[in-house]
């Protein structure tokens, strides 16, 4: 796709997510063609900032308001969940985030990470009688599942506090996120 977009001779061009953004800047180095991204997590990380004609918007989650709802709503909580994809830039920060947050609090927490479907639901079945809640931060590769995650954290009573509506959309509990049609049109300004 980068190769045929670069043919076409664009004059701009906006990818969405982190790996259409990095894609999109290796495709264009060299040329003059500008690239604006949209809903990168972590752009610093991503290595999106600092580099000529590359702008953008990002969706930085507020994993510490989320942690704090989370508590508000279960006071009582001994041990957090942790799950997430270890091959997704956007994931790196938050996860660091809710484990210094969680470290400050003295709450426990239990990483589990999947990259495939299969992994995924592995991960979210091994902390099945392990926490009392789950966090996942605006992941992909757990969104592409939460149907089926949420279904097993449901069925076992326990909170998934996630990184954006699509996740309570598919079943999670809660969310407080970025307004994508707000971050899209901020974006397009």
């Amino acid at each position: 796709i980068a190769a045929q977009v670069m043919g076409d001779e664009v004059d701009m061009i906006i990818p969405i997510a982190t790996l259409a953004a990095q894609t999109m800047v290796t495709a264009a180095e060299g040329t003059d063609t500008p690239i604006v991204y949209a809903a990168i997590s972590d752009p610093v990380s991503a290595g999106l900032t600092g580099l000529d004609k590359v702008t953008g918007t990002s969706d930085a989650l507020n994993t510490a308001f989320i942690l704090d709802m989370m508590l508000a709503a279960q006071p009582d909580i001994q041990t957090v969940g942790l799950l997430y994809s270890n091959s997704e830039a956007n994931s790196v920060t938050p996860i660091a985030d809710a484990k210094a947050y969680l470290d400050s609090k003295g709450i426990a927490y239990i990483e589990k990470t999947g990259n495939s479907a299969d992994e995924v639901l592995t991960a979210a079945n091994a902390l099945v009688g392990r926490v009392q809640a789950v966090f996942t931060p605006t992941d992909n590769a757990i969104m592409a599942c939460e149907s089926a995650v949420a279904e097993i954290f449901n069925e076992a009573g326990i909170a998934h506090y996630t990184g954006a509506d699509s996740f309570v959309a598919a079943g999670a509990f809660v969310t407080c996120g970025v307004n994508y049609t707000e971050l899209g049109a901020y974006t397009a300004n």
